[in-house]
């Protein structure tokens, strides 16, 4: 048991509540992984690419090269040469803008060389759209407290050409190495298909029996969007979108009689149902609910189930709105999606009274246990202690010290983006009164 889940049990043990985390998702604890996100302090990254950090930013702004360049790695110690790094950035008008700070990412074996411990690629987010830096990791928290499968969240420093970039927020990618990662190797449980949902979006309506009919390849940029799998794709019987297929036209098309008991025949219903019930209540609208993309969808081989991952956490706790609701601190808990167009993953599974009655009771688990003023002070409280010094030192942040400190509270937020614990408090409020 990690120090965080024997932190958790502790206070609810004090607080007389009962927690059973039994849907938790297995993990292997590769070796990497471990060193990388379970640091009891906030790893220095050490970043030097060929071309000198000023050139590499300017093949970015000045030529509109966002793909990864060569440069070197180091971590406690430990050296790559020639890893992979690129700025992820879009561009405008084939150009890069500049700024203060970049968003990053790492491909350890892009150019050859070794996986970093197991690692392949880690996602550097800049905290631009938080001034607490604190919306990822605590959402990855609720997320993983209620046994969802997420990509690990942590924070670390990042330097170059020895000057420091500041405070990131480093983060998991889902690909091979998480399935592994989060669901282990036997009887071939990270062998599956992974399909990604790339933006614009995908609402998981019925389009066909073809591949063709969820891979648009007339987007914006030129390459294909739309439902992508990014395993097993050079293999032919594996890759004709048949299992994807199959589960979409159960979702859509099956009868009311019989769709309770087709859709868990091919997909983590109860899983999907936690998902739901966190998303709900920290407002995660920039991901099924609100903007189609953000999640992954993987069919396990020992289940095959498809198993719903969410990802990108950072517009979550009152950060993003729910376009759609009338109520202000955001979606309607019995139906909460945030545009008029068709969820059937939402509205399907909510229609049935006992998936309805499961995804309330997590509701109720999460607003009793977890989601109370003085937990989540306390795991505000937790990370204000790790990242503080870090905020206060980084000058490439898009927000000053006392804004940081100010959205920690639960005082009223002067703009439309509401404080952590003004949040927790509002939108535990209203939940409560309508359930």
């Amino acid at each position: 048991m990690t120090l965080r889940m024997l932190y958790l049990v502790s206070v609810l043990a004090v607080s007389g509540v009962s927690c059973t985390l039994q849907n938790r998702p297995a993990s292997t604890g590769i070796e990497g992984f471990e060193k990388l996100f379970e640091a009891d302090g906030i790893p220095d990254i050490e970043l030097s690419p060929a071309l000198g950090w000023s050139e590499f930013v300017n093949a970015y702004v000045a030529v509109g090269d966002n793909g990864y360049l060569v440069s070197s790695y180091k971590y406690n110690g430990a050296v790559l040469g020639s890893v992979g790094l690129r700025i992820r950035e879009d561009l405008l008008d084939g150009l890069g803008k500049p700024r203060a700070k970049y968003h990053l990412k790492i491909n350890f074996d892009y150019f050859g060389g070794p996986r970093f411990d197991g690692v392949d690629k880690l996602v550097f987010d800049t905290g631009r759209a938080d001034p607490s830096k604190m919306r990822e990791s605590l959402a990855f928290r609720m997320y993983e407290t209620m046994g969802v499968p997420v990509p690990r969240v942590e924070f670390a420093t990042v330097s170059t050409d020895g000057v420091s970039l500041g405070l990131y927020v480093m983060k998991q990618v889902v690909d091979k190495r998480f399935l592994k990662d989060r669901f282990g190797s036997a009887d071939g449980a990270d062998d599956g298909n992974l399909y990604e949902c790339s933006p614009p979006g995908c609402l998981l309506e019925w389009a066909g029996y073809t591949r063709e009919g969820y891979v648009d390849k007339s987007c914006p940029g030129g390459e294909p969007c739309g439902l992508l799998q990014i395993t097993n794709e050079d293999v032919p019987e594996l890759n004709d979108y048949s299992d994807l297929v199959a589960f979409l036209d159960i979702l859509n098309n099956s009868s009311d009689d019989v769709f309770a008991a087709q859709i868990e025949e091919v997909f983590d219903v109860d899983g999907f149902l936690d998902y739901l019930a966190v998303a709900v209540v920290i407002g995660d609208y920039e991901s099924y609910l609100g903007t189609g993309q953000d999640f992954y969808l993987y069919q396990r081989p020992e289940t095959g189930r498809f198993v719903y991952i969410p990802t990108d956490f950072n517009r979550t706790y009152g950060s993003s709105e729910c376009m759609s609701s009338a109520e202000s601190t955001g979606a309607d808990v019995l139906a909460p999606v945030c545009d008029v167009r068709a969820r059937p993953l939402v509205s399907r599974l909510l229609a049935v009274e006992d998936f309805r009655q499961r995804y309330k009771s997590s509701v109720y688990t999460i607003l009793n246990q977890f989601f109370t003023p003085v937990i989540q002070h306390q795991w505000i409280t937790e990370l204000d202690d790790r990242i503080r010094a870090s905020v206060e030192a980084d000058s490439g942040s898009e927000y000053s010290f006392k804004e940081y400190e100010a959205s920690l509270s639960s005082n009223i937020s002067s703009d439309d983006k509401p404080n952590l614990l003004e949040y927790v408090e509002n939108r535990r409020a209203y939940l409560l009164t309508v359930l």
